[in-house]
């Protein structure tokens, strides 16, 4: 599993629940299913996922996220950076 939290006061601020659920939502309706969990995006891949279909869920996610993006909120910098790997 792999989830993905804001870490910066600024993300933080600009994702909220409410936000994160709209955000995966949009993901959803093309065809990219993830969870809104405590605060963060979790993504549990399947046992055939390729490095490009991460690259491109990835790339997914933060143009969805950028969608309504707050101006000061570097989101391909936060969303890339903050990658963690959980057992």
């Amino acid at each position: 599993m792999i989830g993905l939290r804001p870490i910066s006061k600024e993300m933080v601020e600009y994702l909220t629940s409410e936000t994160m659920v709209e955000v995966a939502k949009r993901l959803k309706e093309k065809n990219i299913f993830l969870a809104v969990r405590c605060g963060a995006f979790r993504i549990a891949p399947y046992l055939d996922s390729t490095s490009k279909d991460w690259i491109g869920s990835l790339n997914r996610l933060k143009k969805s996220v950028n969608h309504q993006q707050a101006p000061s909120v570097n989101v391909n910098e936060e969303l890339s950076t903050r990658i963690v790997v959980s057992n």
